[in-house]
């Protein structure tokens, strides 16, 4: 007999059909006859066994169960099966990329500035005016970024950039009418919103958020073109600036062998102001404190020792500040409560002279010696010296020859350094003047710059060896002789001459 059994609906083909022949022992009796009622209607006369035959539907197995292990693995492994679909997608989205870039590059004229070099001494670039802030009717103040964020970033983020307490320096910026250009000292501070009305105040610059941004404090003269020119651009103008032109480098002390011995930055928080790192009972033996400084400065003139004060690395000496205007008005209250800190750290000494109350400059300091004999001695620093020497001798020559520096240039520098090296034995400091062991922790209890200040403010001062006047034509020449060109510095007359100056310690910018 065969038994038909329904096949199961299944969504995959039929694979196989297996037919199987099944033998049920309990069909059989023991006489060997078939059992009654065990198939109904079955006729009690057969006398052999009947085979069941069925016939049977399975469904398939997955397939994924069923690949042999090598050859799925090998499968997989295989990135182009496996992502080879998403191909033609990346592919359109790279073309319409580089498109999108092609149509920006062509119509936007700032596109691929970002590569040049910002601030250069050999061409100008452009700087926007962000903020502005007025003094009085005529002074003014300008805080300036630049449109292309790259070298110029560099340069203040890594190392001292810049902003170098051992040289002056300044920019240039041009009057495009009539193509005259006007020398300012850019100073490390920015503009922003203070109280509750939002007025602008000056603070200094951050390390995050501000670098690349100056401020330039510009008075408006009669017959200042530029000055004129500038106080009319608003706020998003463009400026055209050149430089870094140093005006004056710093000679090296002996104290600047020992890098722990840098003078922190001043901070908008005066009182985050860490301590000197060194004093007089707190130094290598044979090692003197810096040279002091005297400054002449009037109006806008300031500029230069605020740039000195305010940048790193700061002016390692104490600094007497001479500050002539004409009224308070044309000051801005920041430069004021800027030098009233520094000067509770001991940093300066402020005198102000305003000419509407009738006060003058008078009386100047009389010269002390440098540390010049220190400098001579001094292995380390006199090699230093000279590689400056030579530095400013090959630009200027380059300048003259209008060349411009290159890796020839710079190999030939570097084998007059060499040269220069075979000539001086630099050594070890000497035992007569070892390096300090004792930590300033152990040996002071300043919680900061003011604490030091405030105990040390009786201790007796060297007086300046070095003198640096800034301001108009008619006061430089009061205080120390007129320049004969702005190249030219011209002898030493006036105040400074009379009290004993000379050329080898007085400087006009």
């Amino acid at each position: 007999m065969f038994k038909l059994l329904r096949p199961l609906k299944a969504g995959s083909s039929l694979i196989s059909i297996r037919h199987s022949a099944r033998f049920n022992s309990n069909l059989v009796k023991d006489d060997g006859k078939p059992s009654g009622g065990a198939l109904n209607g079955s006729s009690s006369s057969s006398s052999s066994l009947e085979k069941l035959r069925t016939t049977q539907y399975e469904y398939p197995k997955n397939p994924q169960f069923n690949i042999p292990p090598h050859v799925k693995e090998k499968s997989n492994d295989n990135w182009l099966v496996r992502y080879g679909k998403y191909i033609p997608i990346a592919i359109a989205l790279g073309v319409g990329a580089w498109s999108f870039y092609s149509v920006y590059y062509f119509t936007n004229p700032d596109a691929g500035k970002s590569g040049q070099e910002i601030l250069s001494p050999d061409h100008f670039t452009e700087f926007m005016i962000t903020k502005k802030k007025e003094i009085d009717d005529d002074h003014f103040i300008i805080e300036l970024a630049p449109r292309v964020k790259s070298d110029f970033l560099s340069k203040f983020v890594n190392s001292k950039g810049y902003w170098d307490g051992s040289k002056l320096w300044s920019v240039e910026v041009k009057q495009p009418e009539i193509m005259v250009v006007r020398k300012y000292t850019p100073l490390p501070v920015i503009l922003a919103k203070a109280g509750e009305e939002g007025q602008l105040a000056m603070r200094l610059i951050s390390e995050e958020g501000d670098v690349g941004k100056f401020c330039l404090y510009i008075k408006k003269y009669q017959s200042g073109e530029v000055a004129r020119w500038i106080s009319k651009r608003p706020v998003g103008s463009i400026l055209e600036i050149r430089g870094p032109y140093t005006e004056y480098q710093f000679k090296p002390q002996p104290i600047d062998r020992y890098s722990e011995f840098e003078r922190p930055k001043m901070q908008n928080l005066p009182s985050k102001v860490p301590s000197d790192p060194y004093t007089a009972s707190f130094l290598p033996q044979g090692v003197p404190l810096p040279d002091n400084l005297v400054f002449y400065g009037a109006g806008t003139g300031i500029a230069p020792v605020l740039q000195l004060l305010l940048s790193k690395n700061p002016f390692k000496g104490h600094v007497w500040i001479n500050y002539s205007f004409k009224k308070q008005a044309e000051v801005p209250e920041e430069f004021l409560r800027l030098f009233y800190f520094l000067e509770k750290m001991g940093r300066i000494t402020l005198q102000t002279f305003d000419e509407s109350k009738n006060q003058y400059l008078t009386n100047v300091m009389t010269p002390s010696t440098p540390n010049i004999q220190e400098i001579e001695t001094d292995p380390e620093i006199e090699l230093e010296v000279i590689k400056q020497r030579i530095v400013a001798e090959k630009m200027k020559q380059l300048k003259q020859n209008g060349e411009a520096t290159n890796d020839d240039t710079l190999g030939e520098l570097e084998k007059l350094f060499k040269e220069t090296e075979a000539k001086i034995t630099v050594g070890k400091p000497k035992e007569s003047n070892p390096p300090p062991t004792t930590k300033t922790s152990e040996l002071t209890s300043y919680n900061n710059a003011l604490h030091q200040g405030y105990i040390e403010r009786d201790q007796p001062k060297k007086d300046p060896s070095l003198a640096i006047i800034c301001g108009p034509e008619g006061y430089i020449g009061y205080v120390a002789g007129r320049k004969p060109t702005e190249l030219q510095q011209g002898k030493v007359a006036g105040l400074l001459g009379n009290q004993g100056w000379d050329e080898a310690n007085v400087f006009k910018m």
